[in-house]
């Protein structure tokens, strides 16, 4: 199912430049029209996004226009206008002008982030209406190659996603270059669009992927324009059968593949090789790593380590640059993303429907190499990565209570697998300096891991560690009796301690009572109090909470977004609306905002229990964030739609689910998983056709766009079915497993296959 953005899109289409249904599509047309034919995920993205900037040098126009100079906050309202309204649906054209301007302009750019996967649809429709103008056509391209580059930097280049709007910049090169057929004055500005979109790409740092749309494009215009100069830049090139397969189905009649066959050949094969390049700089290393990483490019990665190695091989020390540089501030660190590339090879992706086979074995002896060129006791960068792969398995982020809004529900202790706390200390005992950023990586990997004796120990030695201390002070250029520990390594360990049931939480409110204390040497600062109101939330301890509130007064500290959502989620806990409601109009009079993180996560809470009442308030802050210009996503709305299917009020989680995408956001796995899971056992569920019917359209909807399952979804779905007896559902399932080559692991999945299978 397309996103709602691009269902409105796709609509237009048909009636672009009053276009009859009888009219003769040409090849290019027909291929958009494929493109809208067919489902991507746009589910966010589990990374962090990379900053980077695509704003093409602006072209000449081709008709001159007069140039008026709008503030950025008339361009931003305009744009929130647009594309934040879900009741109107968007004209191509107002979503070109909305959006273009925006590209030139560096504090008001961001806005486009969020949209840059359903712009190209929106905007597409523009190049096949009669009445567009060639400025209009321009701006259309350039939009698309803007929002092209961010996506495929964004997302390392792979991905259905990336594919998506490639194809999408791809289409309207294409059209465009049929449309001036052979007309050399403006072939070139095309060909002026597509290369800086190209170049920036590969300025960015890792070497570009580039899909076969893209380079067929640029093999048509370069080979129009007569271009004969090399690319000066290095790509890593799809099959020269792709590329020519795609112009089959592009190029208008009367031209044949042969005719640019040589021009591909020319193209791929005179560009700058990149089997012998080394990484100019670190950053550089680690943008290309990452980027085979998530295409997994195991070999590549192999390859690149061995030309580093043998690069730092003894006695060339005079020939030694850049990354090869010896001296122990370039060799470590590069040593240490090496590491961390063989020692966690997968990164996490929003392209969730690209299996990537595991790394080979080979990568464990690679390891090894680059921990041999490491002396002992480690250096502080490679004791820090090795540590830090202890503590961090999964690939999660730090410990975030107290720092920003969280979900009262979310588990930040380990999953500890065999030897866990064993590996982490040997690790530790093996380090030679350490500094403050060990320690608290360290602190957080025992609390992770329900060492509550390690802690103590830990912390001991953090306080009387002078080495540490100098190097600190050094760094943060503080004078000598400024406080140590500081307070964020104090309140490291208070989070850590709480999460150690029991035990853990007597210790740190121990020491959180004598930093709260006004002769205290660490004076609590507002992440403290974030940190111990979270736990108290997590009790729904409203007496707790009231007190801490009285305390943050009397040091002066004044409550912040965060504080008034750990305190509004604690109230909602202990099921006192009324309570919260009234913190909520508190924060409103001290002048702080809600922000768009806040509104999410009081929306989930609001909908969890899927009570009328919840609901309706979860609507209200809904609508405040629509009234508040903020954006929503995916998590705010699979939270609601799920509280709707919990409560047993399936219309109105299909009409959440209709409202989600006509923004144009559209669910992930993680996304369907949770509705699944809701529709399996709503409050009111007595088991019957109504669950199977929500399980089954949210499954095959799931399948339809696009959504691989993994042995969650599964194993949530044969539970209901198995227990329900749906036969003819469970054999639906069970083939969908078997074409998509699935082999089950987990043990609750493999027994229910099994199950499954006795029952035949």
């Amino acid at each position: 199912m397309a996103s709602g953005l691009g269902v409105r899109a796709v609509r237009s289409l048909g009636q672009a430049g009053g276009i009859s249904s009888g009219r003769r599509l040409c090849p290019a047309c027909l291929v958009f029209r494929d493109i809208q034919a067919r489902q991507y995920n746009h589910g966010p993205s589990s990374r962090q996004a990379r900053s980077s900037e695509f704003a093409p040098t602006p072209l000449k126009p081709t008709k001159s226009a007069p140039k008026v100079k709008v503030a950025d906050s008339l361009l931003r309202a305009q744009f929130q206008t647009i594309f934040h309204n879900p009741t109107k649906s968007i004209d191509s054209h107002q979503a070109l002008h909305a959006a273009y301007p925006l590209i030139f302009r560096r504090n008001i750019r961001p806005l486009l982030d969020p949209h840059t996967k359903t712009i190209p649809l929106l905007v597409a429709p523009i190049l096949q209406q009669a009445d567009t103008t060639d400025e209009e056509r321009r701006q259309a391209l350039v939009l698309l190659g803007h929002c092209y580059g961010k996506v495929a930097v964004d997302l390392l280049f792979m991905g259905p996603e990336v594919q998506h709007v490639a194809e999408v910049f791809a289409w309207g090169l294409m059209l465009e270059a049929n449309r001036f057929n052979n007309d050399r004055e403006k072939l070139p500005v095309l060909q002026d669009i597509l290369e800086p979109v190209l170049k920036r790409l590969a300025d960015n740092g890792a070497t570009p992927v580039l899909q076969a749309p893209i380079v067929a494009a640029w093999v048509v215009l370069r080979s129009k324009t007569g271009t004969s100069t090399v690319p000066g830049n290095a790509y890593i090139w799809p099959p020269q059968a792709s590329i020519a397969e795609y112009l089959g189905k592009v190029i208008p009649a009367g031209e044949t593949v042969d005719s640019y066959r040589n021009e591909i050949e020319t193209l791929l094969g005179k560009s700058e090789e990149i089997a012998d390049r080394i990484p100019r700089s670190k950053d550089a290393l680690d943008s290309e790593l990452a980027s085979m990483r998530n295409r997994g490019d195991w070999s590549g990665i192999i390859n690149l380590w061995g030309r580093v190695r043998a690069g730092m091989r003894d006695g060339a020390v005079q020939r030694q640059v850049g990354i090869l540089d010896p001296s122990p501030e370039v060799r470590f660190p590069v040593l240490a993303s090496f590491l961390l590339a063989f020692k966690r090879p997968f990164v996490r992706s929003a392209s969730l429907s690209v299996i990537i086979n595991p790394p080979p074995t080979s990568f464990n002896t690679c390891a090894s190499q680059v921990l041999a060129k490491c002396p002992r006791p480690l250096p502080r960068t490679i004791a820090y990565t090795l540590i830090f792969l202890r503590v961090r398995p999964d690939d999660n982020v730090g410990l975030r209570a107290g720092h920003e809004v969280m979900s009262l529900d979310m588990d930040e202790r380990s999953d500890a697998s065999e030897n866990a706390l064993e590996n982490l200390k040997a690790t530790w005992k093996e380090t030679g300096e350490r500094d403050l950023k060990m320690y608290m990586m360290y602190i957080e990997g025992l609390g992770r891991l329900g060492d509550l004796h390690g802690l103590q120990q830990a912390w001991n030695e953090l306080v009387i560690d002078e080495e540490c201390k100098k190097i600190y002070l050094h760094e943060e250029r503080l004078p000598s009796k400024a406080p140590f520990p500081p307070i964020h390594a104090l309140n490291q360990m208070i989070s850590a301690c709480l999460l150690i049931p029991n035990d853990g939480p007597p210790l740190a409110l121990d020491l959180f009572s004598q930093a709260s204390r006004p002769d205290s040497a660490i004076p609590c600062n507002l992440i403290t109090i974030n940190t111990v109101l979270r736990h108290y939330a997590r009790e729904a301890n409203i007496e707790a909470m009231s007190a801490l509130f009285n305390k943050a007064g009397e040091l002066k500290l004044q409550p912040d977004v965060v504080t008034y959502t750990t305190l509004v989620q604690g109230l909602l806990r202990a099921r006192r609306l009324d309570l919260a409601k009234g913190a909520m109009d508190a924060m409103q009079k001290q002048g702080i905002v809600p922000n768009e993180r806040m509104c999410s996560m009081l929306i989930a809470d609001l909908a969890k229990p899927g009570t009328r009442v919840g609901l309706e308030h979860a609507e209200e802050m809904l609508k405040l964030m629509h009234q508040k210009n903020m954006q929503t996503n995916e998590v705010t709305w699979t939270a609601l739609a799920s509280g709707y299917f919990r409560g047993g009020w399936e219309a109105g989680g299909w009409e959440a689910l209709a409202r989600m995408n006509r923004l144009g956001i559209k669910l992930h796995r993680v996304g369907y998983n949770m509705l699944l899971k809701q529709a399996t056992g709503s409050v009111d569920s007595n088991g019957g056709d109504d669950d199977v019917e929500t399980i089954m359209k949210l499954w095959r909807r799931m399948l339809h766009d696009g959504v691989i399952p993994n042995s969650d979804s599964y194993l949530i779905v044969l539970t209901k079915l198995v227990q329900m007896d749906r036969r003819k559902e469970i054999e639906e399932i069970m083939r969908e497993m078997r074409q998509r080559g699935f082999r089950p692991e987990k043990g609750a999945l493999v027994r229910i296959v099994e199950s499954i299978s006795r029952r035949r």
